[in-house]
């Protein structure tokens, strides 16, 4: 069949009539010199195609790979730069969100003089709204109104 795509399965032409000769019979006329140069691009055609279908295969696992490095690249580019590029000078997007623990997670060390100044104004605020009044109360207490102390 191969070698031959002209073969056909034909039937007696008296198969089911009365007189009919029962059997079937392959005819195999000479193939066309044509059907060569078909056939072998054909079957060529084929092979290549067979090749090209490994090779879209062996590219769509690289695509796979590339997208897998291409998403993780996103995510860190998405959740801003780490440490050690920051050692480096790199600023950080404000529009990205930061990578490990939070701003409120961590513990800073506290500069001096914003921890006195805070204490300053504390000590002046508590004066003011606490101690002046408690002090003119008891002054009030102890001396009489209308009198000088």
């Amino acid at each position: 069949m191969k070698n031959n795509p002209d073969r056909r399965l034909w039937d007696c032409r008296f198969y089911g009539r009365l007189d009919d000769c029962d059997y079937f019979s392959w005819m195999n006329p000479p193939p066309h010199p044509h059907y060569n140069k078909v056939i072998n691009g054909f079957l060529w055609k084929a092979s290549n195609s067979e090749n090209e279908s490994s090779r879209y295969k062996d590219w769509q696992g690289k695509g796979r790979k590339l997208l897998k490095a291409s998403k993780i690249d996103a995510y860190i580019s998405q959740n801003g730069v780490t440490n050690s590029s920051k050692s480096h000078g790199l600023t950080k997007n404000p529009n990205l969100q930061q990578l490990g623990p939070k701003a409120k997670d961590v513990k800073k060390p506290v500069n001096p003089f914003v921890f006195l100044s805070c204490f300053l104004l504390g000590a002046i605020t508590a004066t003011y709204f606490v101690l002046i009044p408690i002090y003119m109360w008891l002054k009030d207490q102890i001396v009489p109104k209308g009198m000088s102390i």
